[in-house]
């Protein structure tokens, strides 16, 4: 496996609160994603939402350990909320997270694919 190819975790898409990859980088991960929606408004929803990712100690295995050359720990947890914007071309997320070292970040993204999606 070339250490490209490994899972990089954190970020959007995984564990936010996290920039993407800073979390770890393996050849297995585990990613879990907690969130809750409630409705505010007819299009406009508020989440409470926890991320947490793990290499499952996998990081050794890629060519080079850069995980450890980079100082990844392996393992984060993310928690935060955000508020969601229903349209008919998609929804508009903006999202508040802290990671496990108090490190605050805001994301901002547009899904398409329908309201709701």
């Amino acid at each position: 496996m070339a250490p490209y190819q490994a899972f990089a975790i954190g970020g959007l898409g995984s564990v936010r609160g996290y920039g993407e990859g800073a979390v770890g980088s393996g050849r297995l991960c585990l990613i879990g994603n907690c969130e809750y929606t409630v409705p505010l408004a007819k299009n406009l929803e508020g989440s409470l939402f926890m991320d947490c990712g793990s290499d499952l100690g996998s990081a050794r295995h890629v060519p080079g350990n850069p995980a450890l050359r980079q100082g990844k720990p392996g393992f984060g947890v993310g928690f935060g909320y955000g508020v969601h914007f229903n349209t008919d071309i998609g929804q508009i997320r903006v999202d508040y997270a802290m990671n496990a070292f108090s490190r605050k970040t805001f994301y901002f993204s547009i899904n398409t694919g329908g309201a709701g999606s």
